[in-house]
């Protein structure tokens, strides 16, 4: 019996001390490593903010980003909303034929054929250039961000995103891929992924439900987190799900509208992907999302799910160590 209550003891230690603010707050520094940029970790069922770790004037709301790619999400709802079939293909030839000229993929020399669920997980902007010219205009993608909350402060003392005029031809095709009209602080990103790992219902540490995000459909929502899972199972988000995780996120990269030369890279995301616990958003003021922020993303998704003790961990928990561990 003593064994047996010290088993229990053991685990429920383990609960209550492997999560505790501090632990949260020193995985995302550490992950972070002291770059320019943010980390905000939130529950995915209450919305509240675990962590909040980075450079104190993005974390302020001084500083705003373009999102890029991270914006797609949004346009794919747009999309799907309008009408657009998650089946509809486009076969990517890297150059696309815009209005103001040509303009070109993500990827050299093209995703070849693509859907929307693909074009997510390989985040093809010629997918979404098509989008546009099928009439997913800059109002409707706007449109859905309110319904996301990007015209309200999605924390305290953060403003809502600074939209932009779209005065030239090419505008409403970089709009769609979040390069050009809109700059975002990490907190707007972060709640539009709280509202997209549950699928429409959202809450933040100073906001109530989102108002009309009920209006978005179950299955738009739906084909959009298949797609996120996707990028990290076969498209470019893999670095954010090491060890087989089960993540589902998307990556940005989107030159700053003041200083072209340098980029920003996003990643946000949330595990796991069919049930999610945790919502995490990570900006790096100067880099890119594949290469800089989803890899911190995953070393701070591997520290959680090894550490969480939550289904199916106890499952698979070797309860054989933890008995000796327990004995006299």
């Amino acid at each position: 019996m003593r064994k047996l209550t010290s088993i229990f003891f053991l685990i429920l230690l383990t609960r209550l001390f492997a999560f505790s603010p501090d632990s949260i707050r020193t995985i995302c520094e550490s992950s972070l490593g002291g770059r320019d940029g943010a980390v905000l970790l939130a529950d995915a069922h209450s919305g509240e903010i675990l962590a909040a770790v980075g450079s104190p004037d993005i974390l302020s709301g001084e500083r705003f980003f373009p999102p890029g790619s991270v914006f797609k999400i949004v346009s794919a709802l747009a999309a799907l909303e309008m009408g657009i079939s998650p089946a509809e293909k486009v076969r990517c030839t890297y150059w696309y034929n815009a209005p103001g000229g040509r303009m070109h993929c993500s990827w050299y020399p093209g995703h070849g054929i693509v859907d929307i669920r693909r074009a997510l997980a390989v985040s093809c902007s010629f997918y979404f250039y098509h989008l546009v010219d099928e009439g997913v205009s800059p109002d409707k993608i706007r449109y859905i961000a309110s319904l996301l909350g990007f015209d309200e402060s999605p924390a305290k003392n953060i403003p809502p995103v600074r939209w932009q005029k779209l005065n030239t031809l090419n505008a409403p095709y970089m709009f769609a891929i979040g390069l050009r009209g809109i700059e975002v602080s990490p907190y707007h990103i972060l709640r539009m992924m709280l509202a997209v790992a549950n699928r429409g219902f959202s809450k933040s540490d100073y906001s109530s439900i989102y108002d009309g995000v009920e209006n978005i459909s179950r299955d738009s929502w739906d084909v959009v987190c298949d797609g996120l899972r996707m990028a990290t199972t076969e498209g470019i988000v893999k670095s954010a799900a090491p060890n087989g995780i089960p993540a589902a996120g998307k990556t940005g990269t989107a030159p700053l509208l003041d200083n072209p030369d340098v980029t920003c890279g996003w990643f946000a995301g949330y595990i796991p992907y069919d049930s999610p616990d945790y919502v995490l958003v990570v900006l790096v003021a100067d880099g890119s999302g594949f290469s800089d922020a989803a890899p911190i993303a995953g070393r701070i998704f591997l520290k959680i799910y090894r550490q969480d003790l939550s289904e199916p961990h106890i499952k698979n928990a070797n309860f054989d160590e933890i008995w000796k561990q327990t004995s006299d």
